[in-house]
């Protein structure tokens, strides 16, 4: 059976599925990601509707994205085209977060290469795990 590996992304880094799972088909997979997405959203549907979960391969090939707003189940009363919109806001929240996100980085970066040029120590730490 195929293995199927869940990446989370939330804005600020994320979390890579470094196990995954096993399952039959890509159909499989897909529902999955929409049963983990719900449980992560659970009560919390207006912090994370703009997280996405990408569902990759064993080769790392991203197959296809979910993005949490897709599953939300606060939102399905409102009309297609408000969703619709809605969708697209959450996107672009997610893409600015994380282009804010790899900003930090570098700053923290920047500031530990000027820190070891200048022969003065620097301790960094940041959150554990790859950025997607």
């Amino acid at each position: 059976m195929p293995r199927y590996y869940f990446h989370l992304r939330d804005g600020s880094g994320g979390i890579v599925d470094q196990d995954g799972v096993e399952l039959r088909e890509d159909a499989e997979a897909l529902e999955h990601a929409t049963v983990v997405a719900r449980e992560l959203m659970h009560q919390a549907e207006a912090r994370t509707r703009h997280w996405q979960l990408d569902v990759a391969d064993g080769t790392a090939q991203v197959l296809f994205r979910l993005p949490f707003v897709a599953v939300d189940e606060t939102i399905k009363h409102l009309p297609e085209r408000i969703r619709s919109q809605f969708a697209r806001l959450c996107a672009r929240k997610r893409e600015l977060a994380e282009m804010v996100h790899q900003a930090r980085l570098t700053v923290q970066q920047s500031q530990a290469l000027v820190a070891r040029a200048r022969g003065k120590p620097y301790l960094a730490t940041h959150r554990f795990g790859q950025c997607l």
